[in-house]
C-alpha cells in the first residue's frame, strides 16, 4: 500500500512538471551522463530515464545481469521510470555478438530480458505491422519479455530521421517514436561560502 502511495505521488509530481524523485536523484548523480524523456503526441511526458556510467547502479544489479545474461562487453547503464511509476535498473551488453538488456525493478524483481534478434528473421506478425509504417527503414531489433508483457523496439530510419517502432508480439503497433537530440542542464546546488 506505501508503494502504491509513493509511485502515486511521483507520478503526480510529474504532472505538476516535476521529475520523478528517482530520475532527480540519478541526474544529480556524479555518475549520470545523459537523460532521455519519451513523450506523447500530447506532450505529456510518460517515461524518463539516466544513462549512468557503471558505478552508478548498485553492485547487486550487475552481479544480476552476470546470471541472467552472462558476461561480455558492457554498453550502458540506465535508471529509468516507466509509466506505471515502476523504477528500474538497466544493463545493456553485447554477448556473442548480439545485444542483450536486463531490466529490474529496485526491489530486486525482473522487469524483462531483451534480446538482439536479426531483423531478416522477425515473426511475421510484426514484420507485418512494420510493413505498414510508410518509408520505415528497419535496422536494429530487440525482443522485450518479462512476466508482464513481449515487446519488440525496432530502430530504424524514416525520412531521414531516427525513429523506434514498439509492436506487440500479436503484430499490435504500440507506438512510432522519433528520437529528437536534445539537451537536459541539471541545476547543481553549491554550498554558498559566507
Amino acid at each position: 500500500m506505501i508503494d502504491l502511495l509513493l509511485s502515486s505521488l511521483a507520478l503526480l509530481q510529474e504532472e505538476q512538471g516535476l521529475l520523478h524523485p528517482f530520475i532527480a536523484k540519478a541526474l544529480a548523480s556524479p555518475h549520470a551522463i545523459r537523460s532521455n524523456f519519451f513523450v506523447t503526441a500530447e506532450g505529456k511526458i510518460i517515461r524518463s530515464s539516466v544513462v549512468l556510467k557503471k558505478e552508478g547502479l548498485p553492485g547487486w544489479v550487475h552481479d544480476m545481469a552476470d546470471q541472467k545474461l552472462g558476461k561480455g562487453e558492457d554498453l550502458e547503464y540506465e535508471a529509468e521510470v516507466y509509466p506505471d511509476g515502476s523504477q528500474v535498473y538497466e544493463v545493456y551488453r553485447r554477448i556473442d555478438g548480439r545485444e542483450k538488456q536486463m531490466s529490474v525493478r529496485v526491489d530486486g524483481t525482473l522487469f524483462y530480458i531483451g534480446t538482439e534478434h536479426p531483423v531478416s528473421a522477425l515473426p511475421p506478425a510484426v514484420s507485418g505491422a512494420l510493413a505498414m509504417i510508410p518509408g520505415f527503414e528497419a535496422k536494429q531489433c530487440v525482443s522485450k519479455e518479462g512476466p508482464a508483457f513481449h515487446e519488440y523496439h525496432v530502430k530504424g530510419a524514416r525520412e531521414g530521421g531516427e525513429f523506434r517502432a514498439r509492436v506487440g508480439k500479436d503484430g499490435r503497433l504500440i507506438a512510432l517514436q522519433r528520437r529528437v537530440p536534445s539537451t537536459t542542464e541539471f541545476e547543481v546546488v553549491e554550498p554558498r561560502s559566507e
